[in-house]
């Protein structure tokens, strides 16, 4: 009887050892938002201690060796705090605070559950960064006031002209990348994040010889691409940042050839900005339509504006224009199948952002391809920044395309 009862105890032991082991041996670790903020201060969050936890007023909370992630029902923007400061990973990338203070674009913080104290703090803190004020985008609603990321080293554009004859219009294009720098650092609260350079071509060839030697790129048929490109932009392999080249003889004479210049150079550096701030995430069709919106709200009545708004309105009133989720699923298709198409697009890209722009401003659209960038399907991320659906757009912006072109 003894010996059955010490075998009985030996096992009762060696099935609590065998669990404590196996719970030891447990790796927690971050998902999703989490796993996005802690990889970019992998130090300051340190490693988890617990799997996911959700408070009693909606948050999750995850314990880590650094301190606390919280995801916040209330804004549902994901965090760290170490006790005394806090990292957000929100509209205008990864920013800290002391928890004592608040950003402009933060949501009321709630109070229906206490935070565990975290278990480590980091040594140093990071000084926190003061926002920026920022007035109204183009659009009515207003721009919340935008502070500067952490530690994050931004440049002004450079504009250099490659050749004589474009020397002169350089001093043009200088002048007004200046003003955009100084603007969009106000409005949007943005600079580029890697050394930005234009380059000025008189024509075409110089454009195509541009792209072999500072982007590495072959043209194939560079009579084609010199009579028909404006613009292009790619990696500067010069620089290790952004090129930008630009052929000043495209509708050189024509009346609105400065204007198409500019609104030209402004969709390319949108395209950047959207790249820096969103890793070039959500379809195509609203990536294009933002870049557009953001250059026609400055400078209008260009040609491509008018044409790509015409052919809008005719593909509209024959019933063959179509749904923004169609776009979303077929863009090259629609676009490559015919120049009309590609017009047609384009107008209704463009239509579309410009009207959601118009009833919630300019700054939701940048955080809906931000959540995008973080995981979330775009209509997804499209209803909780601006509360419109890519179905209630699509019914809504058809019936403000305007007639004429």
């Amino acid at each position: 009887m003894k010996r059955l009862l010490f075998t009985i105890v030996l096992l009762v032991a060696a099935a609590l050892m065998a669990s404590r082991i196996a719970e030891a041996q447990t790796v927690h670790q971050f998902h999703d938002g989490f796993k996005a903020l802690a990889d970019q201060i992998p130090s300051v969050v340190g490693l988890p201690l617990e799997a996911e936890q959700i408070a009693p007023n909606g948050d999750i909370l995850q314990r880590t060796t650094g301190g606390l992630m919280v995801w916040r029902k209330a804004d549902r923007w994901n965090s760290f705090t170490d006790g005394s400061y806090t990292w957000i990973l929100g509209p205008y990338g990864l920013q800290s605070r002391p928890n004592s203070e608040r950003f402009a674009w933060e949501q009321p913080a709630t109070t229906t559950s206490a935070a565990p104290q975290p278990t480590l703090a980091p040594t140093v803190p990071p000084t926190p960064v003061p926002p920026i004020s920022a007035p109204p985008t183009p659009a009515p609603a207003a721009v919340p006031a935008t502070p500067t990321s952490l530690s994050l080293q931004t440049y002004s554009p450079d504009v250099k002209a490659m050749d004589a004859e474009s020397g002169g219009h350089g001093v043009m294009v200088k002048s007004f990348m200046q003003g955009i720098d100084q603007e969009w650092a106000t409005v949007w609260g943005w600079r580029p994040h890697r050394p930005t350079t234009v380059y000025l071509y008189n024509d075409g060839y110089g454009m195509a010889n541009g792209a072999a030697s500072i982007m590495g790129l072959n043209i194939a048929n560079v009579d084609q691409f010199a009579a028909n490109s404006s613009v292009l932009r790619g990696n500067d392999l010069q620089t290790g940042g952004w090129a930008i080249l630009m052929n000043l003889s495209y509708r050189y004479g024509q009346d609105d050839w400065q204007d198409t210049t500019q609104s030209n150079l402004l969709m390319e550096y949108s395209k950047i900005m959207q790249t820096d701030l969103a890793n070039g995430a959500g379809p195509r069709w609203f990536r294009e339509g933002l870049a557009e919106w953001m250059a026609y709200s400055k400078i209008s009545g260009t040609v491509s504006e008018k044409s790509h708004t015409h052919y809008a309105y005719a593909y509209y009133i024959s019933g063959t224009l179509p749904s923004l989720m169609d776009l979303t699923s077929n863009w090259d298709s629609f676009i490559g199948a015919a120049p009309e198409n590609l017009e047609a697009g384009y107008g209704a890209s463009y239509l579309a952002v410009k009207y959601l722009a118009g009833k919630v401003g300019g700054m939701p659209l940048i955080q809906t391809l931000q959540k995008v960038a973080a995981g979330e399907s775009f209509d997804s991320a499209l209803q909780d920044a601006t509360g419109y659906s890519v179905g209630r757009l699509d019914g809504e912006y058809k019936s403000t395309i305007p007639s004429s072109s």
